[in-house]
C-alpha cells in the first residue's frame, strides 16, 4: 500500500515537473505584440476611469465602435497622445485618463479654491 501511493505521488509530482517545464519553456507573446500592448492599455485606461469593458464596448462585438462612449474615447486617446507627443507638453507631465478622470467615468471640474 505504501509503494503503491508513494508511486502515484511519484507520478504527480513528475506530470507537475513537465507541465511546469513544457509552459515555461513555450512559446509566448512578447511585449511587443500588438494585441498584448493594446490588451494591457485598455486596462490600464478602464482602472483609470473606474469602468469595466462593456462601458465603451459592445460584448457581442467587441471591435464595433457604435457605442457613443467608444468614439469619446477613441477622441480623448488622441488628445493624450497629441498632448504626450512632440508638439503638445512633449510628455512633460505625462497625461493619462487619470489627470483629468480621477476615477471617475465622468469627469468632475475641480472647483477653484480661493487664493489668499
Amino acid at each position: 500500500m505504501v509503494q503503491r501511493l508513494r508511486a502515484r505521488l511519484d507520478l504527480g509530482l513528475g506530470a507537475c515537473v513537465f507541465l511546469f517545464l513544457a509552459t515555461s519553456f513555450a512559446a509566448r507573446p512578447t511585449q511587443t505584440d500588438p494585441d498584448i500592448v493594446m490588451r494591457e492599455s485598455m486596462v490600464t485606461m478602464a482602472r483609470q476611469l473606474g469602468v469595466t469593458c462593456t462601458h465603451c464596448h459592445d460584448p457581442q462585438n467587441f471591435k464595433a465602435d457604435q457605442m457613443r462612449a467608444h468614439s469619446v474615447a477613441r477622441e480623448h486617446m488622441r488628445v493624450t497622445a497629441w498632448l504626450n507627443g512632440r508638439d503638445g507638453l512633449n510628455g512633460k507631465p505625462k497625461i493619462d485618463c487619470y489627470t483629468c478622470h480621477r476615477g471617475e467615468a465622468a469627469p468632475k471640474p475641480e472647483k477653484a479654491t480661493a487664493q489668499k
